[in-house]
């Protein structure tokens, strides 16, 4: 059942527009009149320019619409229209329409609803006048059918089904098919439009709708998005689109987040095995000399537990602050000397102008060792991002101070890095990449624990469906130390990482993660030499 906010006929405006989208409008306006609803929706959005946000598909909630005459809406002929809705063709900016183009008459405010059985009687061919025959069972649908089982990319089955648009726009088949391929290969303006075609003709089609709300924050029109995605909640869908449903209302009120003020925390317990839990080498001796057991890998289970918070506060356009702070614990009970706390506490200054992102992020952390002192680190952290339509780069510079306690001060060291980091998003699959390089400057005299270092690091996080995600990133780190007791000293690290997210209950604000990481520092002493497997589960609810 569609509620429809105005008469659609003999009357001079319409409106205000309630949740609804300019074709649906249209649509509605049109019936019984000769013109297409292309025309009809061209000739309102010039008419009415001060109730869009700058594009057709973005007609301003309440707006209430002058409908021009005959004349005025049959000035742009129907592929014209079509072809200026669609982006394809780039008409000048709407003028208000005159005064002799309108019908004579009061301006009317909203009309009593009225109730329709199904979506309006216009058939896609009087819609568009420009199809002649079904999408359904055609040679076209069988083709695009034909790709689509054979692999072909989605970009490929856009290329295909965009020019029958003159064709087949209207036939609810044919725009649902075509909305969801520009929606995955990127095309979210045509997308829109098209599914919001679909949409007008089929208000009860669910599958078109959700696919117009995933088009809409994938645009970044928030309020649309959940405006649709609201209506799909209503008409109660099954368990699995109703999680999906709570996981995009979830990442729209994070976006809405940038721009108020915010609180938010979370809560996790991890357990596992770590075969190498101090992270030392295989050996009982070194140069003759016995090693102490704290100095010979020693394997133990583990488990952990961990809690943190953020504050968020914009003070002005663009521009925000933040306070972070976390705490972890982990015992490992074979191996309790090397039980850990950590305390970070943190906070930023970020911008954001347009597509870029500048942030500069102070923190300090402290760390114990089997309950005793053992450093702090305090750092400043600079970060400039550029945002692109799928992909992200940024470059990242580090300056901190790691100072341990008096009877290990021969650790100190001062550290400069620098980075480069790239991410590039597909419709499954995210593919990520780092470079970073710098120094670690010693501080006390004689210490043999300066060092250059050079890392990469690349990965993918690739999308299961059903909210499930796997993530596989592999890194090098080169450490050639200034200084060593034994003439020389290079290591080489290999860390592997391969984790497995459970999206089930991250709408409810709870996540699972199992993780293997595996470490191989190779270095040319043997004191140095060692590898390692931590392999364990996660459970983190988050709050807000």
């Amino acid at each position: 059942m569609l509620g429809v906010a105005g008469t659609a006929l003999a009357q001079d405006s319409y409106g205000p527009v309630r949740n609804e989208t300019l074709w649906a409008v249209s649509t509605k306006v049109n019936a019984g009149r000769s013109s297409t609803t292309a025309q009809m929706a061209w000739a309102l959005y010039r008419a009415n320019p001060q109730a869009f946000d700058g594009s057709p598909d973005k007609i301003r909630p309440s707006a209430v619409l002058q409908v021009p005459g005959a004349a005025f809406v049959s000035e742009v002929p129907a592929a014209q229209a079509y072809a200026y809705l669609t982006g394809r063709a780039a008409p000048a900016t709407p003028q208000p329409v005159a005064a002799a183009a309108l019908p004579p008459g009061p301006r009317l405010g909203p009309a009593a609803p009225v109730t329709v059985a199904a979506a309006p009687a216009e058939s896609s061919i009087v819609t568009t006048a420009l199809g002649s025959t079904a999408f359904a069972g055609s040679a076209e649908q069988g083709g695009a059918l034909a790709m689509r089982q054979s692999g072909r990319s989605a970009e490929d089955l856009y290329k295909y089904l965009a020019p029958l648009e003159d064709r087949y726009a209207g036939d609810v088949d044919y725009d649902y098919m075509l909305g969801s391929v520009a929606y995955d290969s990127g095309h979210y303006s045509q997308a829109i439009l098209v599914l919001q075609r679909a949409v007008a003709m089929k208000p009860g089609f669910a599958g078109a709708r959700m696919e117009l709300a995933r088009a809409y924050f994938a645009q970044g029109d928030n309020e649309s998005a959940r405006r649709e995605f609201a209506v799909l909640e209503n008409d109660n869908p099954p368990p699995e689109a109703r999680r999906a449903i709570a996981e995009y209302k979830a990442a729209i009120d994070r976006r809405a987040a940038v721009y108020e003020s915010q609180l938010g925390g979370y809560a996790e317990l991890a357990t596992g095995y770590d075969s190498n839990a101090n992270g030392q080498p295989d050996l009982q001796s070194f140069l003759g000399i016995p090693l102490d057991a704290r100095n010979q890998a020693t394997a133990s289970s583990y488990y952990s537990l961990g809690a943190g918070g953020l504050v968020s506060h914009p003070f002005a356009p663009g521009w925000r602050l933040l306070g972070t702070g976390n705490a972890s614990y982990r015992s490992n009970p074979d191996a309790t000397f090397v039980d850990s706390q950590v305390l970070r506490l943190g906070g930023a200054v970020e911008w954001r102008p347009n597509a870029y992102e500048f942030s500069l992020r102070p923190n300090y952390t402290v760390s114990l060792l089997d309950g005793e002192d053992n450093n702090t680190v305090t750092a400043v952290d600079l970060a400039a991002k550029r945002h692109f339509e799928r992909a992200q780069l940024s470059v990242n510079v580090r300056s901190g101070q790691t100072r341990y306690t008096e009877d290990l001060e021969v650790l100190d060291v001062d550290t400069l890095l620098y980075g480069l980091a790239g991410l590039y998003t597909m419709p499954r699959v995210q593919y990520l990449g780092a470079i970073t390089f710098g120094t670690d400057d010693t501080v006390e005299p004689g210490s043999q624990f300066g060092r250059d270092l050079a890392g990469l690091r690349a990965g993918a996080i690739l999308d299961l469906g059903r909210g499930n995600g796997m993530l596989a990133a592999v890194a090098m780190l080169s450490s050639d130390y200034v200084e060593s007791a034994f003439g020389s000293r290079s290591d080489d690290q290999l860390i592997g990482t391969l984790g497995y997210d459970w999206g089930r209950w991250r709408a409810l604000g709870w996540s699972v993660r199992a993780q293997l990481n595996y470490i191989d520092n190779s270095s040319n002493v043997a004191l140095y030499n060692y590898d390692r497997i931590d392999v364990g589960v996660s459970i983190r609810r988050e709050f807000k």
